[in-house]
């Protein structure tokens, strides 16, 4: 463990077990963000339709035609924990933004986190969108207790921590998201009511809110005990989370036979312009570099990186796949996760980012009936191999797209007759940055 790395680990274990057993916000006062009177301390925006006040509540009101508008607070907030009772029986999809900012270069509304409500089977209420980006930071879809969690019939009770790069996310008491991210530290907390598009049959559908109230600066006895062993995202840049460390997670970096080939680059925040200089490692048409040996003994990995790629990239990752055959033996065999630049590929059906090369095509298995989730910006993405003998997954930007169970599923023909053992990216066309490339072996 590095020095960032250990020192990073001390302060968000400091978060975690510097909380005693009293209630929420016991040494701490909570300010009204909202007085049941009037909407002197927000302000609306990318949007011409107001919010109204009805009964001690404020309500927003669908339109169809209008596009997504936000009722924003004047203020800004860091360190804060809100808590608001929502109530959206027959409300379209909404959220609460927090810590989101109006000055993004490419989107006119509010960019920046939401606390997801969603109303539709797929039942994500709780977990984590980074609106205006188009990508999902973390879900509940390994959380029934939290799919469980929102009652479309009545008020529902909303919580938000955020304390530094810690962010989490509670439906009526249960933990939701637990987020680690870099990318805003401050901003505007929101009140959404997404656009329905020109469908008549979705006009006027209102979502209520009320009791907005808010901590600033709060003290660690404030905050939540923290369970370093829930399900958890980190979007941190070039360090691991205190969740992850605590799992065994490590920087590939520090393991790679090619680390020397990782240089110090700096990037930006195209949201609010903060540079980072970080470690990264950019591969080039005709060029292929091993990530990571796995190792002939790791049965199941899993895999995560962050990468940003030149338009029309082509590559693939090849990864080792352990599987049992019918004779109880552990056979291992390569197979491929396509790298494919799919922003200008329409129809969908002809986007290959994220197949298994050859062999499968990619969709979105986390939401039926959705297409993959493609940036269309510049912005950076991530992908996850998850192998264990049972099954192996690919995952992109926060959805399942692909899983199959292992070689003896498919045409033998289509994966390598000499197996090895090592994660390898290789690049034809085009160039991919890859930062943040994190393992967990023997899962």
């Amino acid at each position: 463990m590095n020095q960032l790395t250990g020192l990073f680990l001390l302060l968000s274990l400091s978060f975690v077990y510097g909380c005693s057993a009293n209630s929420y916000g016991k040494h701490s006062e909570w300010r009204q963000l909202f007085n049941g009177d009037d909407l002197s301390q927000w302000m609306l925006v990318h949007g011409n339709v107001p919010f109204t006040v009805e009964d001690g509540a404020i309500v927003g009101r669908t339109v169809a035609g209008i596009p997504t508008r936000y009722l924003t607070t004047k203020d800004q907030f860091g360190d804060f924990i809100l808590e608001l009772d929502m109530y959206n029986k027959n409300g379209a999809n909404s959220g609460i933004q927090f810590r989101s900012v109006t000055t993004a270069p490419f989107y006119d509304g509010l960019t920046g986190y939401q606390l997801e409500v969603d109303p539709s089977n797929r039942s994500w209420t709780g977990g984590i969108y980074f609106e205006g980006v188009g990508e999902w930071r973390h879900t509940p879809i390994f959380n029934p207790e939290c799919q469980n969690a929102w009652h479309q019939d009545t008020w529902n009770t909303l919580r938000i921590e955020a304390k530094g790069y810690e962010q989490k996310t509670f439906v009526n008491g249960v933990l939701c998201s637990y987020l680690f991210d870099h990318y805003l530290t401050k901003g505007h907390i929101g009140l959404q009511v997404h656009s329905v598009g020109d469908d008549p049959s979705m006009d006027g559908l209102a979502t209520r809110w009320r009791n907005i109230r808010i901590i600033e600066n709060p003290t660690n006895s404030d905050y939540t005990p923290s369970d370093l062993n829930a399900d958890s995202s980190s979007h941190l840049i070039d360090q691991l989370s205190a969740v992850e460390a605590y799992k065994g997670w490590q920087l590939t970096k520090q393991v790679s036979p090619e680390k020397n080939r990782w240089e110090k680059q700096t990037i930006v925040n195209p949201i609010d312009g903060e540079t980072f200089h970080i470690d990264a490692l950019t591969v080039s048409e005709g060029q292929s570099v091993t990530l990571l040996p796995t190792g002939n003994s790791s049965e199941a990995f899993h895999f995560i990186t962050h990468f940003k790629m030149l338009p029309n990239t082509q590559g693939e990752i090849r990864y080792p796949v352990v599987f049992r055959g019918e004779d109880g033996k552990d056979y291992t065999c390569n197979a491929s996760f396509r790298l494919n630049d799919d922003r200008n590929s329409v129809p969908v059906e002809t986007q290959t980012m994220g197949d298994l090369t050859h062999v499968m095509s990619a969709g979105n298995l986390s939401e039926p009936g959705r297409p993959k989730r493609v940036l269309f910006s510049e912005s950076w993405r991530w992908l996850e191999i998850k192998s264990t003998p049972e099954s192996t997954q690919h995952w992109l930007n926060g959805v399942k797209v692909l899983e199959y169970s292992q070689c003896h599923t498919m045409p033998l023909s289509a994966f390598s007759d000499n197996a090895d053992s090592d994660i390898t990216l290789s690049i034809k066309r085009g160039s991919v940055t890859l930062r943040t490339v994190k393992h967990l072996l023997s899962l």
